[in-house]
């Protein structure tokens, strides 16, 4: 008996999973081969780095999102060396324009990007000779210790970005960012796959989105199917314009500028009901005042309460009414599940 044997090698192909598969030199060159992920030296240069802008006068409310551009900007090649303060403001400006070309909601980021970042005074302040230091340092001391093709080199960008957004709104009780270990756990706990489509209708500065697609994207086997999930199963709602800007860069940042990321308030916007979501995952404000919360559930609070009683429960509450089915993953302060007495 005769066997095609080229016939049975592609049948044997096709049945192995994707994991087993040969990935292209370029990628195998990529992940084994490229940019080293040393956690310890890039720790060490966000430090100095703070310090450096804090020296430059770069202030604390911007210099998170300050700094996410630069290293976007850098990721994506800007020419910056012997050119003034203001070229390098407009070829960071070009670069973010080309990375959102394909999203939607492109103007209104851009718009939003260059108001609060490139343009603000702090940064039109800069001198040539600082502004170009501070892109030196970023690309001869931390782009060289994250290789963004491994998970590891994700997280490590992730972990580069995220150390500046203790600075961003320090003040403002009402903005929490979520520590990245408590978000990789949350991430774990409800099982992020390439089948999850994920939603934080209180995005913040984008931790759970960016956490939640690297997850995802980690257990995709093709391009499609990392495609689909960067279009279809990433959804986030923030309504603070300056988090919104946060979240914005940091997807772009992670090689996504085509999120499903809206700026509006959680309890308006429903656009994402239709979309499958089967995981919520939140780190909602506890001490939301009225403008923010509900309007029929604040019309319910004591006269004289100025912050949410619920510390959080109503955001969780009205979400899942909407979402129905799936799993979530939700922060929540002790006096949430337990009440306080009289204030409602």
């Amino acid at each position: 008996m005769k066997y095609n044997y080229n016939y049975v090698l592609l049948e044997v192909y096709e049945t192995l999973p994707q994991s087993l598969l040969v990935i292209r030199m370029v990628e195998y060159k990529n992940i084994h081969f490229g940019t080293r992920n040393d956690k310890i030296a890039v720790v060490q240069s966000t430090y100095y780095l703070n310090e450096l802008l804090h020296n430059y006068g770069v202030g604390e409310k911007i210099r998170s999102q300050f700094v996410g551009t630069c290293l976007l900007a850098l990721k994506n090649h800007l020419v910056y060396k012997k050119l003034s303060a203001k070229q390098i403001r407009a070829g960071m400006e070009e670069i973010l324009s080309s990375l959102l070309e394909q999203d939607l909601r492109k103007s209104e980021k851009l718009i939003i990007l260059k108001n609060k970042v490139i343009d603000s005074q702090d940064i039109r302040d800069l001198s040539s000779d600082d502004f170009q230091h501070i892109l030196r340092y970023i690309e001869d001391n931390i782009l060289p210790y994250i290789n963004d093709k491994s998970t590891m080199g994700q997280d490590l960008l992730n972990l580069f970005f995220t150390t500046f957004n203790k600075y961003v709104g320090k003040s403002d009780k009402n903005q929490a960012f979520t520590p990245d270990h408590i978000v990789h756990f949350m991430c774990q706990v409800v099982g992020i796959n390439r089948n999850s489509v994920v939603l934080d209708p209180t995005a913040g500065s984008g931790a759970f989105l960016v956490r939640a697609m690297t997850e995802a994207l980690d257990d995709c086997d093709t391009e499609e199917e990392k495609n689909h999930v960067k279009r279809n199963q990433i959804y986030g709602i923030e309504y603070e314009e300056t988090a919104y800007g946060l979240a914005t860069t940091n997807m772009l940042i992670h090689g996504d500028g085509n999120s499903n990321i809206i700026q509006g308030n959680c309890f308006v916007e429903t656009d994402y009901i239709d979309a499958g979501i089967n995981v919520i995952l939140m780190n909602p404000p506890y001490n939301a005042q009225r403008k923010h919360s509900k309007p029929e559930y604040a019309d319910t609070w004591k006269a004289g309460t100025k912050e949410d009683p619920s510390k959080g429960f109503h955001f969780v509450y009205d979400v899942a009414s909407k979402v129905k089915n799936g799993k979530l993953a939700v922060l929540l302060p002790m006096q949430a599940a337990i009440g306080v007495r009289g204030d409602v």
